[in-house]
């Protein structure tokens, strides 16, 4: 049955509709400008598509996002959040998953999508948020099958748009980033900056890397750092100090600790025993 559907904060949304289904609950929500729509706590994970105007977000922890049109909320389990309509108002559809639909396997290899707190856009997710308007404008008794169908639908686009990179293109880009590693080792290169050229999120290149590599990136600098190092001692009649600031170190006493602790010895130390081969 499709009723109407009422915001937790501000008034009545301007023609909201809302369909359950077995395993969703779909919503069309208008708000007006400035209005208010609370979206709690709740043991089920949402998605909020922006269809129109304007929106801004705002979370218990007082991080803020704004929304514009086609963007996306997803909201795992146990998260809350405040939207907020701009000055021209604001239509979305919001869509709450039963929990036990994920264990269903035809929903499980999208379950990644639930994990974290998501924002993104998805032009592809809008359209399909469009036909769903459509539908609960026009309802008629093929209608809960036919909403289902664009949920489900929503879900695998957004859960292919968020999937981990198979694993040829994630040997690839990190392939990419090793290089650029290996060759400016020396420099003040930063995670952000590594991630970026390999056009993944910083927080998974650390993961992937960390796994394939067996260490973080700063560690695997360092290492290289030390490489080089030890190379330049043994073959080279330079200060330790030159050789220091040539390899990337901020000085002799920050190369002599870490090269202690990879090495086992001191700079000067090994380069004596390096003579001697």
């Amino acid at each position: 049955m499709v009723v109407g559907i009422e915001p937790q904060l501000g008034q009545a949304p301007a023609g909201g509709r809302r369909i359950a289904l077995p395993d969703f609950e779909i919503n069309d929500v208008g708000l007006r400008a400035w209005q208010r729509l609370t979206l709690p706590d709740s043991q089920s994970s949402r998605i909020a598509v922006a269809l129109e105007g304007s929106l801004e977000i705002w979370f218990p922890d007082n991080r803020h996002f704004s929304q514009p049109v086609c963007s996306v909320l997803i909201l795992p389990a146990g998260s809350a959040a405040c939207v907020i309509a701009g000055e021209g108002g604001a239509r979305l559809i919001v869509i709450q998953f039963d929990p036990a639909a994920w264990e269903e396997s035809r929903l499980r290899s999208c379950a990644h999508l639930v994990r974290k707190v998501r924002h993104f856009r998805d032009r592809r997710a809008a359209a399909l948020g469009w036909s769903m308007v459509r539908e609960l404008a026009a309802p008629d008794e093929v209608s809960p099958l036919l909403l289902e169908g664009l949920a489900r639908e929503m879900l695998a686009e957004m859960g292919r748009v968020t999937a981990e990179p198979p694993a040829l293109c994630r040997r690839q880009w990190l392939e990419r980033s090793l290089k650029l590693i290996n060759s400016r080792y020396s420099e003040p290169l930063g995670l952000k900056e590594v991630a970026r050229q390999a056009g993944v999120d910083p927080s998974y290149f650390s993961r992937v890397f960390r796994a394939e590599t067996g260490c973080s990136v700063g560690a695997y600098v360092r290492a290289l750092r030390v490489d080089r190092a030890a190379e330049m001692l043994a073959t080279s009649e330079r200060p330790i100090a030159e050789v220091a600031l040539e390899a990337g170190f901020a000085d002799q006493s920050h190369l002599s600790h870490l090269f202690r602790e990879l090495q086992g010895m001191t700079p000067s130390r090994y380069r004596e025993l390096s003579r001697r081969r």
